[in-house]
């Protein structure tokens, strides 16, 4: 039969979901960007063994993610009680989540030099670059969680504006780091713009705290007649 009509305006559906595409769209070229940013600096070998690392990080960092995917509603439904109650949920997945990550590293840093000697010397090269990454999935679970709070309280548009900043700072970095450092560059330019991330997400988090406490302090200030507000 024929479609029916959405109880929404079109336009209101792609206003609400504009935040969360951005945000999505950020995240891909902070990711991706520096390898395709070494192959265009003709750095084919640094572009090879660098997404080849990445690629083992990200097959490790899949419990980190399936545990976020999973908690990321309930973020939501936390928020909707408040600031504090989202906060409180975080900190309850931070311990079992950062061991998921940490364990993450520690098992690309060990089980690359058996990657090496599985398909040859061609992929020894991976190995610094596994060292180097042993760090990223702790970053990305620490970065995620301070970003669901924020999504979940309803501050989505603040989360998606931070992120396409430290996709525009992670770009600039590594167009001008990549031509002197090749990938040792790229991932410098990663971490950073990543912790920038994290910062640009505790700095805003503060701030709500402070706000709500100022307004719960100006409902306690006693008024003129020595009432309380």
């Amino acid at each position: 039969g024929r479609p029916s009509r959405p109880d929404a305006p079109l336009i209101d559906e792609a206003r609400a979901g504009a935040p969360f595409a951005v945000t999505q769209t950020s995240n891909m070229i902070q990711t991706n960007i520096d390898k395709a940013l070494l192959l265009s600096f003709d750095k084919d070998a640094d572009a090879g063994i660098y997404g080849a690392g990445f690629r083992l990080t990200s097959y490790a960092m899949m419990p980190v993610m399936a545990v976020l995917s999973a908690t990321y509603p309930e973020f939501f439904r936390r928020g909707r009680v408040g600031l504090a109650t989202a906060m409180q949920y975080s900190r309850s997945l931070r311990r079992p989540l950062l061991f998921l990550a940490a364990a993450a590293g520690i098992g690309v840093a060990l089980l690359s030099p058996l990657a090496a000697a599985l398909f040859g010397e061609e992929f020894a090269g991976v190995v610094p670059v596994a060292y180097a990454l042993a760090a990223y999935p702790l970053v990305k679970a620490i970065q995620a969680l301070w970003g669901d709070v924020l999504t979940g309280t309803g501050h989505q548009r603040y989360r998606s504006r931070a992120q396409v900043f430290t996709a525009g700072l992670n770009v600039a970095l590594n167009l001008s780091l990549i031509p002197g450092y090749g990938w040792q560059g790229a991932l410098v330019a990663t971490y950073i713009s990543e912790a920038v991330l994290i910062g640009l997400f505790v700095i805003r988090v503060r701030q709500l705290y402070r706000a709500r406490d100022r307004g719960a302090n100006r409902l306690l200030a006693p008024d003129a007649d020595g009432q309380v507000g």
